[in-house]
Order: structure tokens, then C-alpha cells, then sequence
């Protein structure tokens, strides 16, 4: 831990002392890339659930969300990402990120009890799926937390059999939406008598 002079804006776990890259380096022996101080969030554009490229995914859960729910979560998220004085999202260094993954700058300070796993709480708990306890740093403890709120395990066949009957509900919802009916009474006389 060390302390670090930025200020504590962080949407939940602010603190004086931080868990900086440059300690997560010294601790493991590796070797920091990029500006020290910058946090970021990674964002990965899946063309199926699963987990993001070059991670292993311990669980993968359903979790049970109503559309006002979804939202609140997604707000939650973006309200994560630094903007620029424009309110685009500011992009964080992408050298050596996976494929399809982008590195966007953080507002969030992220430390011992204010980890990726409690964040990951907390965006749930803004959809009112369930509300981030200090267990939650933790994999295994966040899975438990979130199956007791509902949420079900998901084999890689449910995965399989998902994604398809989604992209078969998209393909209908296009097909309905390049084929309208043309209503007669708005339409031109000479068109309504063919």
C-alpha cells in the first residue's frame, strides 16, 4: 500500500492509501508498463457471454435483472469511466490489451477492500441485484453472494443455446422491421386501389 496524492473521488472504497500498480508490480516481479498513476477499467466487446479474451472465467451465472435494473447498472458503469469536456469516454494505453479489449481511464481508486470483484458488487447492486458486502473482494464469496440473490450457473452449452436463440430473435425483429405494411389510409389513393 502507499499512500498517493489523488484526490478521493472514487464512487465507492475511497481511501488515503491506494494499491498502485507500480506495488502490484514490485509485489509479483513484474515490470510496469504505462503511467503508474492512471487507473483504468478494461472493457471487452464479446461476441457471446463468456469471459474476456486472455482471461479464465471461474463462473460464469445468470443473473436475474429487470430493463429499469439493467439500466441503473449501466449507468453505474459508465459513471466509472473518465470523460473527456466533450463526454467521450478517455482510452487508456492499449498496447499489449487482448484483442477486441479496451483500456479506458477510471475514476474509481481501487485498493485492499475496494477491489475489481467488490466493483463488480457494487454495479450489480445499482440494478438491485444484490448489495456489495466486504466478502465480495473475493471470487468464490461474490459467486456465493450472487447465487444466494438468484443468479444461476451457466454451462457453455446454455451459452451455446442462448446465443442462438438471441441472434434468431434479432434476425426476426430485422426481418419485421424491413417488411412494413403499408397502411392504405395514409397511403396515396392511386396506391390504395392497386
Amino acid at each position: 500500500m502507499t499512500d498517493t496524492a489523488r484526490p478521493a473521488n472514487s464512487l465507492g472504497g475511497a481511501s488515503e492509501s491506494a494499491l498502485t500498480a507500480e506495488a502490484v508490480a514490485h509485489l509479483v516481479g513484474g515490470e510496469l508498463r504505462g503511467d503508474p498513476t492512471v487507473r483504468v477499467v478494461r472493457v471487452a466487446a464479446l461476441d457471446e457471454p463468456g469471459p474476456a479474451p486472455l482471461e479464465s472465467s471461474m463462473f460464469v451465472l445468470a443473473v436475474p435483472i429487470s430493463s429499469d435494473g439493467l439500466q441503473r447498472s449501466i449507468q453505474r458503469i459508465a459513471a466509472t469511466i473518465e470523460t473527456a469536456s466533450d463526454g467521450a469516454p478517455v482510452l487508456s494505453e492499449q498496447d499489449g490489451v487482448a484483442p477486441g479489449v479496451t483500456m479506458y481511464r477510471s475514476l474509481e481508486i481501487y485498493h485492499a477492500v475496494h477491489s475489481c470483484n467488490f466493483w463488480v458488487a457494487e454495479v450489480l447492486g445499482a440494478g438491485g441485484i444484490h448489495d456489495a458486502v466486504a466478502l465480495d473482494l473475493f471470487p468464490e464469496t461474490l459467486y456465493v453472494a450472487l447465487r444466494a440473490a438468484g443468479a444461476s450457473p451457466v454451462t457453455p452449452t446454455d451459452l451455446t443455446e442462448a446465443t442462438a436463440v438471441e441472434l434468431r430473435r434479432e434476425a426476426a425483429v430485422s426481418a419485421d422491421q424491413s417488411v412494413k405494411p403499408v397502411d392504405e389510409a395514409a397511403a396515396p389513393a392511386d396506391m390504395a386501389t392497386r
